[in-house]
Order: C-alpha cells, then structure tokens, then sequence
C-alpha cells in the first residue's frame, strides 16, 4: 500500500478517536508556544553541521466541538562549526521550516497528549565564510507528537518530538534531505 495512502488511513482514525478535551463546549481553543531544543539532519548529508540548536512559535487552533484543530509552526535553526579535512575553514548552516498541518489533541485534567503533521516548507543556507553561499528550499511533510501540561489555567509546559523532510538539490542533481529530527521544550498559553 503507498505510504499516502497509509497517511490518510491514520489520519482518519486519529480524527474519529473520541478526545477527551480539558475545555468542553464550543468555541475556540489553543496554545500559543515557543520552543527551544535542537534538530539533527542526516549525517551522511551534513556532516559536520548535522547538529542544530532550534527555537521557533507553534500555534494551535480549533473550536472545541471539533474533533482535529490545525497547527502552525515556524522553526529556525543554526549549525556553526570547524571544517576538520581543511583547518581553519568553518562553515554555517541555517534551516527555516514552516510547517502547516492537522492537530489531534487528547487529555484529561491538565496533561495532553497529540499528534500533529501536514506540510512543510524548508528552507536552508550552507555558508563558507569568504568563499560563498548555497541556498535552496524544497516543499516536504512533517509528523510531530508529544505531551503538555496545562498549570494555572493559562500555562503550558511540554515535550514535543518531530521529524519532518524535504529533499533539496542546490543545482547539483543529487538530492539532500534538508529536514531531520527536532527535539522541543514547550512553553506556552493556552485559551
């Protein structure tokens, strides 16, 4: 079965799931969140500059009678490093992700799991100080889950895994895949 098909499968199910919402009733819902953690490309690609810091803003939205909400996300991360074959030489890389996506939210009292994913938009800047830049940007998908909590009504606390791709080819003919594991600490609002 293609994976396509797969994703849709899984989507539908995840959307059917009964949630178990902390906010009942109708109307709109969410969470407006920073992240920080790091992100981490393919090292047969990227190597040395496969490790990244990454901080960036998730939004989540839905009313609270639907059974999936939608999701935002804007991610930028930073690679700065030594070139070791060549002394001296450094390197930078530098991805922007934008991310949109469908949202399943389950919970009860204040803890929430979800599972979240869609398309993605990534962008990404390979830099040699003096000798010049290469840039491209490729359309791809993302997956993410994790858990937050909820304390004092309005602030959330959470983990959050993704994994997202987009294969790039800087003109050369041969792919790259410019997206790659994010690890996030969550701090938020929700309404």
């Amino acid at each position: 079965m293609p994976f396509s098909i797969r994703v849709l499968i899984v989507a539908f199910v995840v959307a059917a799931a009964p949630a178990y919402a902390q906010d009942t009733g109708s109307g709109l819902t969410g969470n407006v969140s920073l992240v920080a953690g790091s992100k981490v490309l393919d090292d047969a690609d990227w190597a040395p500059v496969e490790e990244h810091e990454e901080g960036g803003v998730v939004v989540d939205l839905g009313d609270r009678s639907w059974p999936i909400g939608f999701e935002l996300r804007f991610l930028h991360s930073k690679s700065d490093t030594v070139f070791e074959p060549i002394s001296g030489l450094s390197v930078n890389m530098d991805t922007t992700e934008l991310d949109l996506g469908i949202r399943k939210t389950w919970g009860a009292a204040s803890m929430h799991p979800y599972l979240t994913g869609g398309l993605a938009r990534i962008d990404a800047d390979i830099n040699f100080p003096g000798l010049g830049t290469a840039s491209d940007s490729a359309y791809g998908f993302w997956l993410a889950g994790g858990i937050y909590w909820v304390l004092a009504e309005h602030l959330v606390l959470g983990l959050d895994l993704m994994g997202s791709s987009a294969e790039a080819d800087y003109g050369s003919g041969s792919n790259f895949d410019i997206g790659g594991g994010h690890f996030h600490f969550v701090l938020g609002y929700h309404f």
